[in-house]
């Protein structure tokens, strides 16, 4: 089971406990709330390009802070930066 599998299926298990208005999951809400969250928090950003006609940079998808091509992560908010999308 992948990142996304667990994601989607948290998901469901939130709304379906959410429409019925009562627990019927073994985790509980808040819980599962925050493990998707940190899954979500987790997903590869896309790099943005910033500058003028004279110069330009790679920005983080997610902060904004400069980043270099080299970089698999941000080095100011930790995210994977993926190169291909």
């Amino acid at each position: 089971m992948n990142r996304n599998d667990v994601i989607t299926a948290l998901t469901g298990c939130l709304d379906c406990t959410r429409s019925l208005k009562s627990p019927i999951v073994h985790i509980s809400i808040p819980t599962a709330e925050t493990i998707l969250e940190l899954l979500k928090e987790q997903e590869p950003v896309k790099p943005t390009r910033d500058g003028n006609e004279i110069t330009w940079w790679y920005k983080c998808g997610s902060c904004k802070t400069a980043i270099d091509p080299s970089d698999q992560f941000c080095r100011k908010c930790g995210r994977p930066v993926d190169w291909n999308m």
